[in-house]
Parts: C-alpha cells; structure tokens; sequence
C-alpha cells in the first residue's frame, strides 16, 4: 500500500511517499496512543516536547523495519489501570483470546508486572498536576 500525503504548499511541507507492505499481518504490539505520534511524523510535524507523549512512532513497525517500540503497555480506563502488557503470560500462537492463565506458573513475571504497574501508578501521580480535573472528569 502506498500513502501519498500532499500538504498545502503554502506552509512549505515536502510531498511524502510512504510505502506499507501490501498482504503482510503485522503481530507486533502497539497501541492507538501510537497513531498521534506516527501521523505527525509522517506529515512532517514536530511532537510536542513541553508535556509527557506516550505514543510512539510506529511506522517502521507497519513498514516491516523495526520491532514495536514499547517494552510495556499500560492499559486504562477513564483514570484506572486495568492491565499491564509485559512479559508473557499468555502464548498467542497456542491461546490468541487469551483464556489460558499463566500466572500461576510464572509468579516471577506476576511480580514484576505488579512491580511496573506501581512504579508507573507513582510515575504518573507525580506528573499529574491536574490530579483534580481528572478525578472530577472520572465522576462523570
């Protein structure tokens, strides 16, 4: 698949060519918190660098050049952490609706995404200095 981007001559972008292979599944993990960042890397746009952006670029992923960029996903809802991607606790080849629960074999990994789950809990805590609106947005 071939996407052409044509920005507005007026502010100066280059035409971009970016190329996508056709046919191909791509198995490695990303998220849509991805799509800003790839989107505005590819029409040539600077990422903001005044506050934290967890997406990352992912178009090398979708071109078949590099691996996912996350070691960790945090998953939420509204303001809660529901899950942790790390590690493996599931085998996708054997289990891809992930019914098997592997935790009790691997308590090492168990302890280490709750380890990762707390450490980020705190990160983000510290970070959020709007800690209020979003408890009031959580109440909705």
């Amino acid at each position: 698949m071939t996407w052409v981007f044509f920005p507005y001559d007026k502010i100066g972008l280059p035409q971009r060519e970016i190329i996508l292979p056709q046919d191909v599944v791509i198995s490695k993990v990303a998220t849509t918190m991805d799509l800003f960042t790839t989107f505005a890397k590819m029409a040539g746009a600077d990422i903001p660098h005044d506050r934290p952006i967890d997406g990352k670029d992912i178009l090398p992923v979708l071109q078949g050049k590099k691996k996912s960029p996350h070691k960790v996903l945090y998953y939420y809802r509204r303001d809660r952490l529901t899950a942790i991607r790390a590690g493996k606790l599931y085998d996708l080849e054997v289990d891809p609706s992930e019914k098997y629960d592997l935790a009790d074999k691997h308590p090492e990994i168990v302890a280490i995404l709750t380890k990762r789950a707390q450490d980020f809990r705190d990160e983000i805590s510290s970070r959020n200095e709007n800690r209020g609106l979003l408890d009031e947005i959580s109440k909705r």
